[in-house]
């Protein structure tokens, strides 16, 4: 059975001028469909750096290697950071947006392949991606302008960009209702049922919006694996247990005024559904609309959706008292020098700037990109001597 519940990751390589395109293997189990039809399930998830990787040997030794084996491990690596984050919000006291929501593996698919690299420019993207043939992009493809196709068959969403998918992920988990213009959510939609999550701004430019939910499997036979064995969808109301129906879901982007989606993702052959849309000519106010087909071995189905409306900023970082775009040493000698007089590093909103806008600093230490480098930046300090620093100042304001 093919991989519908993971990610399945292509290798991307350089063409001139900063553009990427994409190396794949493919095997006689899983072979690529070059000119991929309305309704024909493509096999590509996600591309990432696989070509010309410059490794380190024994000794001083180097070699460069190419492959989707060192691909993947930069998909994972940056699971693993949402992860972390994820873990130091959840232990946070007062932190309603952040559950053990975050740590399921759909949410992790969604917030990957919504944030993936398309054009340059938009959505926090410094490159475009391109085709093996170097010209054409993601919006040329079958995937942009049909609803029955979610994925290029070269492509997938697009290129990972770590960054990107920590900015989609940050602001937390909005259930349905009113919702930012970035953000993420788990939740379940009954059979025709319907979630919407209206977006509280006025959306215009490029909308991206992943769903991802999980196709149930069981093997037929018992005992350990082996390759003779076959898979079924998982059915809780036939005798058996067995099924070949996938759960049907799709996802609109629909006028909040009324009126008919202006784009929608709806593929039967696919547990996962991808919009990347420009409302151009149409800016307004718009929701998205999770509907459930009424197919599917179950009553209801568990799901991940993220989004990226439109030109949306990306939400300030709890820690960035100097607004440079990042947490850094800058950010603790601005809240050392502020004695509760600087809004701007008020963290809790309580009028001054005290030891819980501290902790919000050592929370996010190291996290973004500063917008512009700048020469006289505070070196990172140990951890010894942020303790050192921070108690004689918490001392003296508790005083």
């Amino acid at each position: 059975m093919d991989n519908f519940n993971g990610i399945t990751v292509a290798a991307s390589t350089r063409f001139g001028g900063g553009m990427t395109g994409p190396f794949r293997q493919a095997s006689s189990l899983n072979t690529l469909d070059n000119d991929a039809e309305p309704g024909v399930r493509t096999t590509i998830d996600l591309i990432a750096p696989g070509v010309d990787l410059l490794l380190t040997g024994q000794g001083t030794m180097t070699t460069i290697a190419n492959g989707t084996s060192f691909a993947a491990p930069h998909v994972t690596g940056t699971v693993a950071l949402l992860q972390q984050h994820a873990d130091a919000q959840i232990a946070l006291v007062g932190s309603p947006r952040w559950t053990a929501n975050a740590r399921h593996h759909e949410v992790m698919k969604a917030i990957l392949l919504n944030s993936a690299d398309k054009l340059a420019g938009f959505h926090g993207s410094s490159r475009d991606v391109v085709k093996a043939d170097g010209v054409t992009k993601w919006t040329d493809t079958t995937a942009a302008t049909s609803a029955d196709v979610s994925l290029d068959e070269q492509l997938g969403a697009g290129h990972l960009n770590a960054k990107n998918a920590f900015d989609n992920f940050a602001p937390g988990e909005y259930g349905p209702g009113m919702v930012p213009r970035i953000g993420w959510d788990y939740g379940s939609v009954g059979t025709l049922g319907t979630q919407e999550y209206t977006i509280n701004e006025q959306v215009s430019g490029w909308v991206a919006i992943t769903l991802a939910w999980d196709r149930r499997v069981v093997k037929i036979s018992d005992g350990p694996y082996v390759p003779s064995d076959q898979f079924f969808t998982y059915d809780s109301s036939t005798p058996e247990g067995l099924s070949s129906v996938l759960t049907n879901l799709d996802v609109y982007l629909t006028p909040v005024a009324g009126g008919p989606p202006i784009h929608a993702s709806q593929t039967t052959e696919d547990n996962l559904e991808h919009i990347f849309f420009n409302v151009g000519a149409n800016p307004g106010n718009y929701k998205i609309q999770v509907i459930h087909g009424g197919v599917g071995p179950t009553a209801s189905q568990n799901y991940a959706l993220a989004w990226w409306a439109g030109d949306a900023a990306v939400p300030p970082i709890e820690g960035d008292f100097d607004e440079d775009g990042d947490v850094d040493g800058a950010d603790l000698n601005e809240w050392k020098n502020d004695f509760g007089e600087t809004a701007g590093s008020d963290a809790d909103g309580d009028g001054d700037s005290d030891g819980s806008d501290f902790l919000a600093w050592q929370k996010n230490l190291g996290t973004g990109v500063p917008a512009v480098p700048t020469a006289d930046a505070v070196p990172e300090p140990a951890a010894w001597m942020l303790f050192a620093v921070v108690l004689p100042i918490l001392v003296r304001r508790r005083a």
